[in-house]
């Protein structure tokens, strides 16, 4: 998996939300969302930006993961947000679905 920049999908990052955290439907934590990224052709949100936990991050077969790496999780795998972030899918459904993100300050 390679790094995820705004600027190569043409999306803006947001990361003024209240960091919640992310949970598969399987009850495993996969960090904390301290982000999201809004398409500003179209006004929808399609993934979240996570802080990821080391271990979930290994699971989901990051290479190399360093704890507190950020992480992308497209919103089709949201079921609910209340007081955590409910995915809709189970930690082995979700390898394969993230992608590391890195925000460039200019």
């Amino acid at each position: 998996m390679g790094v995820v920049r705004t600027e190569d999908l043409g999306l803006v990052y947001w990361g003024r939300v209240e960091a919640k955290e992310a949970v598969t439907s399987d009850g495993k934590l996969i960090g904390l969302v301290r982000g999201i990224l809004i398409d500003p052709k179209t006004w929808t949100i399609p993934s979240l930006v996570v802080e990821g936990d080391k271990d979930a991050l290994v699971k989901l077969n990051i290479e190399k993961p360093q704890g507190g790496e950020l992480v992308t999780i497209p919103t089709r795998f949201v079921k609910n947000v209340a007081y955590m972030v409910e995915l809709n899918v189970d930690l082995a459904s979700l390898t394969g679905g993230i992608s590391r993100f890195k925000i460039e300050h200019s």
